[in-house]
């Protein structure tokens, strides 16, 4: 079986798939700010194939290279709970 290799036709396929916004925040992305990462982190069990790779903004590439996304909601709430209130934010934790 053949590694897979993540080349620029999967990244601009994708790029549409996900109508150009990050899998994480929703932001806009372009090429010049876009990064590819593991939906299920490789540390976490993920495996290195196209159905696990999303197209992330930069500024949170790192974040989702090595957490989950549950993780990262987890540590952005309580980031918001912590110091939100000093740029205008609050957040409210409901079980869902």
């Amino acid at each position: 079986m053949e590694k897979f290799k993540f080349r620029s036709e999967h990244f601009y396929n994708l790029l549409k798939t996900q109508d150009y916004k990050c899998y994480l925040t929703n932001r806009e992305l372009r090429p010049e700010n876009t990064n590819a990462e593991h939906i299920k982190p490789l540390r976490a069990g993920g495996k290195h194939e196209a159905k696990n790779i999303c197209l992330v903004d930069e500024i949170v590439s790192k974040l989702k290279r090595y957490y989950t996304v549950e993780q990262i909601i987890e540590v952005a709430a309580d980031i918001i709970e912590t110091r939100g209130k000093e740029y205008g934010f609050r957040i409210t934790k409901k079980k869902i």
